[in-house]
């Protein structure tokens, strides 16, 4: 189960709630409850689930109609609390857009996720009558079999993931005076995996910086691909190239170039992957389908060349400040099932800002056309990630 570009780097907490612990009082602001709040210690049914997701995790959508299904098949034995940190009201638009009977919870300031110390979303705490924690699972593993064995009192083996420590700072601890260095190292146990660039201070964009990810991810960033589409395999598997069970083939990467080599960072990066690691990489020009990011009735979007970027997304949407159109092209191929060609044929730089309720081609596609641009499946000739031993 991967879910790297959907983490929550939830700060460790010495005293985090493990299986046995009883639950504290911390009521939250709720939706679909019989009550503006409520408070996960005390749902009042036999077995709770809190369940903790977000309406910008594509995965933790399925997982939510399947906790629905259960509660439903449970009635009077289950209830499912959805904990997301997303404000009320932007729960309150998921709602309109996608009923459900489950209760949904807003912790913005991560008091539950911080109680537990999870690495990501996508994982639940089951909770006994009495408030106490059961067992911390991953969302996807749930079944009526574990909701069974719990309500018999059995013991359930917790598969949650929690306690790493997370990247914030400088991941490698490097002196700020540092001019070039190459660091490859294996996997560090209870770090939380993450990918960072540095867009400003000391090492402006003259670094890359990775920790335990695999290598599909790692050569995927060196080689700027941003839709898995874009990668093929050749005589391996794409579970050969990232398996995120599989913690003997899971990376910590460390590359710094001097200020006056930065251009040739990602080119770096590329070649000391191919040097120290069994899975290799390479570019080359195929013909495959692709969406064309071409004008509609806009561009209904602002031109701003000041220079002073930034750029931010999510599975809520793209905000970006003085940027080129293929930067949110980018973003668009790692939202949609295909890669993102820019056709646009406009140049400079622009404030570019888009909103999703929900994290869909559906949501994605209507926020493009709402700037006046529209999505064209074509076929292009363009750079594919070949991987291969």
């Amino acid at each position: 189960m991967t879910y790297l570009l959907l983490l929550m780097m939830a700060l460790p907490q010495p005293g985090a709630l493990r299986p046995g612990d009883r639950l504290p009082t911390h009521p939250l602001p709720a939706l679909g409850a019989p009550h503006t709040t409520v408070d996960p210690a005390k749902s009042g049914a036999p077995l709770t689930i809190l369940n903790f997701w977000g309406t910008w995790c594509s995965p933790c959508i399925p997982e939510m109609d399947s906790l629905a299904k259960l509660q439903q098949r449970n009635a009077g034995k289950l209830r499912v609390i959805g904990i997301s940190n997303e404000p009320k009201n932007r729960l309150e638009a998921y709602l309109k857009r996608k009923p459900s009977h489950l209760w949904l919870a807003s912790d913005t300031s991560g008091y539950w996720y911080r109680q537990f110390a999870l690495d990501y979303v996508g994982q639940a705490a089951l909770v006994n009558a009495h408030g106490r924690v059961l067992a911390i699972v991953r969302t996807d593993s749930i079944d009526q079999r574990m909701i069974d064995g719990a309500l018999k009192g059995e013991k359930i083996r917790s598969n949650g993931e929690t306690g790493s420590q997370n990247a914030e700072g400088d991941p490698f601890t490097l002196d700020s005076t540092t001019v070039s260095r190459i660091t490859v190292e294996g996997y560090r146990p209870n770090t939380t995996p993450m990918g960072k660039t540095y867009p400003t201070g000391p090492f402006k964009d003259r670094r890359l910086s990775w920790i335990n990810v695999c290598p599909s991810i790692l050569y995927k960033d060196a080689f700027d691909i941003h839709s898995d589409k874009q990668v093929v395999y050749e005589g391996i598997t794409s579970i050969e190239a990232c398996n995120f069970d599989d913690t003997s083939n899971r990376y910590c990467v460390d590359i710094v170039v001097p200020a006056t080599r930065k251009d040739s960072l990602r080119q770096l990066a590329q070649a000391v992957l191919n040097i120290l690691l069994p899975i290799k990489g390479r570019m080359e020009k195929r013909t495959i389908d692709v969406y064309a990011l071409e004008m509609g009735t806009g561009p209904l979007i602002r031109r701003n060349e000041t220079g002073k970027g930034s750029v931010s997304f999510s599975g809520e949407g793209f905000d970006g400040i003085a940027v080129q159109i293929k930067v949110f092209a980018d973003y668009l191929s790692n939202e949609l099932d295909l890669p993102v060609v820019d056709e646009t044929n406009l140049k400079g730089l622009w404030d570019i800002h888009t909103e999703n309720v929900l994290r869909t081609r559906a949501d994605v596609t209507a926020a493009v056309e709402k700037l006046g641009f529209r999505l064209e499946k074509v076929q292009r000739k363009i750079d594919v990630l070949v991987l291969f031993k």
